[in-house]
């Protein structure tokens, strides 16, 4: 793929300004909470960015790089995100203080106090708390000293928080120059093994002198082996792969399937050492994905699917919370010998993901050493808390509950909170918090970004993901050799799953794993395996380069439009095809709300249809953006035309006084000069009940004032153009709403009104919703 460098040029010179834009906001946020954000970070973070813009210039230069920039800008934008979400989280004091937070977060309500006071109070109230009698003004933030940020230039350009970006930067350099060449790549392909046990004997020895997943000081070196590991694999399966298509009752010849289940087991030992839960689904991702790619028969791919599928049943049954199980009959009864053979991490984690805010039983296995270790802290500081427990057995669960948030659900909980108050545009950046998440920089950063960003925020940062990871399949089809295809489409799938794994977890879609999120996360050897990873890619894409970027994007954009179209004449609610359908089932005669659910039914249909369409164009054809894009519409499909069924459903039960409208009514004495020159401008409606003293006498419609000479419209009375009252005009309080809209729809005027049991006019009821 080519496309022009200078206008990816300035997207990342936008990038850089709508960075520097944030980090602004980001500073007065701050003095809006009376502390201020180091403006020494402010202008690092900015240069690194600026200093990612201008590496396409050295690239297309001294490289004579020809690939997509696609990956490079999408990556850019993730880092300088993440880089403002870093930003705001290490810049709040209450975030970064390990002994003083309460004080801080008293310092920031007290500001919030002062500034409400200032803007909001009159002067005698001021007066009476002891201020300045001032009149209310707003708040002069120049005018006020804030806490000073304690960030020296030295400590900040000596952090990781520079270095780490700067090695990456290394590392996507090093990895482009490196891996373009076809030497490397013939020598990594014929030693892959070999790298692989290279790398093997120093990660095991990492992961078994680690200390809650960490190792050298707070780092986790492991993330570089994902590279070798994948290089090992796809050096493998691209010998292998034509041996596969040899299969016997449809399963490839044991000789040709072993060396792959070794390779592919190798990097589970040591991540198996380290509980790491999370890296473990990336890497079943990425080398099923693999396999998926290089296989071709649909027997191997059905085969290997339904296992996988079967293995993933097991493990959610097995790690299903009991609370869960015991809804479904004999399911305790199954999966009581899987859980026994489950770690407890991974309980505890599906746990937290099914029925987080619910603690389990303090004698679960799991749970129990962690409570008692909680439990026993309580009674060195209250001795007496045993006696108080006899008296009232109730307070043992409130502890539970206590100890539940306090050792492990608070993280996970805080996240929600915090993506429910983001809501669609965020509350702004410096003015949620999210520093009330606990390592809100790392594993929870897209939490704290939806917080301050909203949905608006979340969509970005998924919509860069997608297209980075659609850019390295792209790469991947336009590869050469199958070494290279796989290499691309690994590299693609690991950054593409991590991030799954990543927002699966924080928006409980999925288990959460404790993994971060390419580009965005503050991480150290993460941060720079994924530069490394993106440096693989664009070595791959120079070196494949084919059709222009702009070529197939106009394409897909032209195919897209044409495809939508098409689509939305389909005969199913809500589209517009079932929207005419309906129209004309009612016109036949069908009741409105009978037509409304067939087309419903029909919308759930194509939705179901469209859903199963876009996995199989994912897995068997393995066009993942399109397959993923049919997917995703076929779920809003199918919950539009749910949601309107159950609207109408709902309906029936509803009676006419929660529905009826207030009714506008005209006196009978009234004549048709004033009701046309003083009430319909103000009421511009068709029908008008016709009441006195609130007793209905008549409709009035317009058709029948339209009868009546303009010369006598002083004269006559609207009672005497009404049409009288009759028996399907009204309907009495009480009567189920779709029967009263059925007689509107039948009565020859399209309204009733609703009549109280004193005989007075309350409401009127039309034939369609209004």
């Amino acid at each position: 793929m080519k496309n022009r460098t200078s206008s990816h040029f300035f997207i990342l010179l936008l990038i850089v300004l709508v960075t520097a834009i944030s980090h602004y906001s980001v500073y007065y946020g701050g003095l809006i909470r009376g502390y201020e954000a180091s403006w020494i970070t402010g202008y690092r973070n900015v240069a690194l960015v600026a200093l990612l813009a201008i590496v396409p210039i050295f690239l297309k230069k001294i490289g004579k790089y020809s690939g997509s920039w696609t990956l490079y800008t999408s990556a850019v934008l993730l880092f300088s995100i993440g880089l403002t979400v870093q930003y705001r989280l290490f810049s709040d004091p209450e975030y970064i203080s390990r002994r003083d937070k309460a004080e801080a977060r008293q310092a920031k309500i007290k500001t919030a106090q002062m500034h409400y006071i200032q803007e909001n109070y009159s002067a005698e109230k001021k007066q009476l708390m002891g201020l300045p009698a001032t009149p209310p003004s707003p708040v002069d933030l120049s005018k006020e000293t804030p806490r000073p940020s304690e960030e020296a230039m030295g400590s900040v350009l000596l952090s990781g928080k520079t270095i780490n970006p700067v090695l990456g930067l290394i590392a996507l350099v090093a990895a482009f120059f490196i891996i373009r060449q076809e030497r490397v790549l013939e020598m990594l392909q014929k030693n892959g093994f070999l790298i692989v046990l290279l790398t093997l004997g120093p990660l095991i020895l990492a992961a078994i002198t680690s200390r809650a997943g960490k190792s050298i000081g707070n780092m986790t070196p492991w993330e570089l082996a994902k590279i070798p590991f994948l290089i090992g694999f796809a050096a493998v399966l691209a010998v292998l792969y034509k041996n596969l298509a040899k299969t016997y009752w449809g399963l490839p010849r044991a000789r040709d399937v072993v060396p792959l289940i070794f390779m592919a087991a190798l990097p589970f030992f040591p991540f198996f050492v380290l509980k790491d839960f999370g890296q473990m689904m990336v890497f079943s991702g990425v080398y099923i994905t693999l396999y998926l790619i290089a296989v071709r028969r649909f027997s191997q791919r059905f085969i290997l699917i339904g296992s996988v599928l079967f293995l993933a049943s097991v493990l959610v049954v097995g790690a299903l919370p009991v609370s869960t199980q015991e809804r479904i009959p004999l399911l305790p009864t199954v999966a009581k010998p899987i859980k026994s053979v489950l770690p407890d991490r991974i309980q505890q984690r599906f746990h937290l993901w099914l029925d987080g805010f619910n603690p389990p039983d303090t004698e679960t296995s799991w749970w129990k050493d962690d409570f008692n270790g909680y439990y026993r802290k309580l009674v060195e500081k209250d001795p007496s808390l045993p006696q108080l427990i006899e008296r009232d057995p109730n307070l043992m669960r409130t502890i539970n509950i206590d100890a539940w948030f306090d050792v492990l659900a608070f993280q996970p909980a805080q996240a929600t909170y915090g993506l429910a108050s983001g809501g669609m545009t965020g509350r702004g950046l410096g003015l949620g918090h999210p520093e009330l998440i606990p390592v809100a920089d790392s594993d929870y950063i897209f939490a704290a970004l939806a917080e301050e960003l909203g949905l608006f925020g979340g969509l970005l940062v998924t919509f860069a993901l997608i297209v980075l990871v659609s850019a390295g399949v792209r790469t991947a089809l336009d590869s050469r050799d199958m070494f290279t295809k796989l290499c691309s489409i690994g590299l693609a799938a690991f950054i593409g799953f991590q991030a799954l794994v990543n927002i699966g977890g924080i928006t409980r879609a999925l288990p959460m794993t404790g993994i971060t999120l390419p580009f965005v996360s503050h991480g150290g050897f993460s941060l720079i395996t994924s530069f490394a990873m993106l440096g693989m890619l664009m070595a791959f894409s120079h070196t494949s380069a084919n059709m222009p970027i702009l070529v197939i994007i106009g394409y897909a954009l032209a195919l897209l439009n044409f495809l939508i179209a098409v689509f939305n004449m389909l005969p199913g609610y809500p589209l517009d095809g079932g929207r005419v359908l309906r129209a004309y089932l009612w016109r036949s005669g069908r009741d409105l709300d009978e037509a409304t659910i067939l087309t419903g039914r029909f919308g759930q249909v194509i939705a179901v249809a469209l859903i199963f369409f876009g996995l199989i164009i994912a897995i068997f054809r393995l066009e993942f953006f399109t397959g993923f894009w049919a997917v995703l519409a076929g779920i809003f499909l199918f919950d539009s035309a749910k949601k309107i069924i159950l609207e109408v459903r709902s309906s029936a039960r509803i009676l006419v006084e929660d529905a009826m409208m207030l009714p506008i009514s005209v006196s009978p004495e009234t004549t048709i000069h004033q009701f046309v020159e003083t009430i319909l401008p103000m009421n511009p409606q068709a029908i008008f009940p016709v009441a006195a003293a609130k007793r209905l006498h008549g409709m009035l419609l317009l058709e029948d004032v339209k009868s009546v000479e303009r010369t006598e419209w002083r004269s006559v009375s609207v009672g005497t153009v009404m049409r009288p009252v009759e028996g399907d005009h009204f309907v009495e309080v009480g009567t189920p709403l779709p029967e009263a809209r059925e007689l509107a729809r039948t009565n020859s005027i399209g309204i009733v009104g609703v009549i109280s049991r004193e005989g007075e006019l309350v409401g009127v009821i039309y034939s369609s919703r209004r």
